[in-house]
């Protein structure tokens, strides 16, 4: 939900995309836009630099709302905005590759999007517009089984995702390398940003901070 990352294969070998001129050794890039008087969308690390310049046009934590598709306030759409945090993620990806074109691109989606959701056909359209000319999806929870190897061991294991407003957990079973998910959660309220304020709070109520 606050940071999209991606992986391309180099050699034979899985690397994980670095934001194109970035000075840090941070591998992911932040799911955020402003949206600028002329319509200009400005995504990921430019998009923080700019969010205090007007705050009503900085966009956030919209993964479960892009189905409303059209920022009538903004004069952009949610399918603009995800394009170019694609468009920024594949510039960067193609210049680890030497500017060797990608074309394909597998996208995960949340563990509730149902195969006729229209966030899903959002998503699909984003990132054609992108410049991609295939595009596949799957579910958060089994990118995570396939990510720590749990696909590779036979059983039912608990995967979730706990970012900084949520907590979302699923259950995967995999068998001879098949893995489905059995049961998944929307998720509820309980990410780091209510942990931070639940350790605040006990600290300033031990005297530990003024």
């Amino acid at each position: 939900t606050e940071h999209s990352s991606a992986a391309i294969e180099i050699g034979g070998r899985v690397t994980k995309v670095r934001p194109l001129g970035s000075s840090s050794d941070t591998c992911s890039f932040p799911t955020v836009a402003y949206v600028t008087d002329n319509h200009h969308i400005r995504v990921c690390t430019e998009a923080n630099a700019w969010k205090c310049q007007d705050p009503s046009r900085f966009i956030k934590d919209f993964k479960y709302d892009i189905h409303q598709e059209y920022l009538a306030f903004l004069g952009v759409s949610y399918c603009d905005i995800i394009s170019a945090i694609l468009k920024s993620i594949k510039v960067s990806a193609e210049a680890m590759l030497g500017g060797q074109r990608i074309e394909d691109v597998l996208l995960s989606i949340p563990n509730q999007y149902g195969t006729s959701d229209p966030r899903v056909d959002i998503l699909k359209k984003a990132a054609l517009a992108t410049g991609f000319n295939r595009v596949e999806f799957i579910k958060e929870a089994i990118a995570t089984s396939y990510h720590y190897g749990i696909n590779e061991q036979n059983g039912i294991a608990l995967v979730y995702d706990l970012g900084e407003m949520m907590f979302a957990p699923a259950l995967v079973k995999s068998d001879s390398g098949a893995t489905t998910i059995i049961a998944s959660s929307p998720g509820i309220e309980a990410g780091g940003k209510f942990i931070d304020e639940m350790l605040y709070k006990r600290l300033l109520a031990s005297n530990h901070i003024e």
